[in-house]
């Protein structure tokens, strides 16, 4: 196969995937999540956030944080008295970096942030697992193989 065939099949495949509209998280606006629960406290930043951002800017880029920030993540509600994203943002590093919980006490309290592990991996009772359909869905549909 010569150099121009392959680029216009690989060209005419993105074409594709970008017309089944799998791709379009990257225009989509930051999600709200309405809280269900009212709490007394301000939101939060939380400390050493930057060290996280630079370490999942580097090992991943910038169109994978965004997906899991405004497709993945935001499926339930998460507690804490933290910035919703940032807590996304330590649930990323914690799955890319493999800490322990008491090795991301230097950004939150180790139970607060167990609270957040325990929502993002819950199965709700009698429902489908609606994290793991969506995951399934978008693996399936999102890339080629050619």
């Amino acid at each position: 196969m010569s150099t121009a065939s392959l680029e216009i099949a690989l060209l005419k495949e993105f074409n594709n995937l970008m017309e089944e509209k799998y791709w379009d998280f990257l225009s989509m606006e930051w999600p709200y999540i309405k809280p269900k629960k009212y709490h007394r406290t301000d939101l939060r930043a939380v400390p050493n956030i930057d060290e996280v951002k630079k370490l999942l800017l580097k090992r991943l880029g910038p169109i994978p944080v965004f997906f899991f920030l405004t497709v993945i993540f935001p499926t339930k509600n998460y507690p804490g008295p933290y910035r919703p994203l940032e807590k996304g943002l330590l649930l990323l590093y914690h799955l890319v970096k493999g800490c322990s919980l008491e090795d991301m006490r230097r950004f939150i309290t180790p139970s607060t942030f167990n609270d957040i592990l325990s929502s993002f991996y819950k199965k709700d009772k009698g429902v489908n697992n609606a994290l793991e359909d969506l995951i399934s869905k978008k693996l399936h549909n999102m890339f080629s193989n050619i």
